[in-house]
């Protein structure tokens, strides 16, 4: 096993559920407390409840969050929907997951077609099935999200090479380093 730096910042995962749904609630607490640390990345959950404190405390958490993963089962939360309308409002990625073949309660249908208009979502059986399917996304976000700043950097080099002005070698040094 490779040993990782302590010291390193890891991404944070705010994983929202409606946590009282026993379809699902097993793969909720093995994804954050073994699969998400595993991959060396740090596991944020919400509050459970539905007073005013506990919807302030969660939405809170998802706003420092990097990444919101959302797992439903058949029960619906308002919780999650304030978490996921949260995270849309300060655009944090979204990764949705659906425990396949379940009859979902009426609540959930209405929020599952809102998130089916908006966001790209999986399907998932069984526990390894989401963890392969939550690396994939997970992937496929870092990777898009790391090619969206290769192209911010080059507009970036080109405006500076289009326009001479002097740049401090401090600047210089670090805009340099970064793109080692």
């Amino acid at each position: 096993m490779i040993k990782i730096s302590s010291s390193l910042n890891p991404l944070k995962i705010f994983i929202s559920s409606s946590w009282t749904d026993e379809t699902i609630k097993e793969e909720c607490q093995r994804i954050e407390k073994e699969f998400i640390p595993m991959i060396h990345l740090k596991p944020i959950i919400g509050d459970t409840g539905s007073d005013d404190p506990t919807r302030l405390s969660s939405v809170k958490k998802v706003r420092e969050s990097d990444i919101v993963l959302i797992i439903l089962g058949v029960k619906y939360s308002d919780l999650v929907l304030n978490e996921y309308e949260e995270a849309k409002a300060y655009d944090i990625p979204i990764l949705v997951f659906i425990k396949d073949r379940l009859e979902m309660e009426d609540k959930l249908v209405g929020f599952f077609k809102k998130i089916k208009a908006e966001k790209s979502y999986k399907r998932f059986e069984n526990m390894e099935d989401l963890k392969v399917k939550v690396i994939e996304k997970i992937i496929d976000l870092i990777s898009e999200r790391f090619r969206q700043y290769q192209e911010i950097y080059n507009v970036f080099l080109k405006l500076l090479d289009k326009y001479t002005f002097k740049i401090p070698k401090r600047l210089l040094d670090k805009l340099n380093k970064l793109n080692k």
